[in-house]
């Protein structure tokens, strides 16, 4: 198994991606527009 691709994987799984991040800053400082 390549670890790399598994921890990016459970990283998506838990976090949900790109897109967690951005509602988290969205939730944190509020909407930029």
């Amino acid at each position: 198994d390549d670890p790399i691709k598994y921890l990016r994987f459970e990283v998506t799984q838990t976090w949900g991606g790109q897109d967690y991040v951005n509602a988290m800053e969205i939730s944190l400082y509020g909407n930029p527009q």
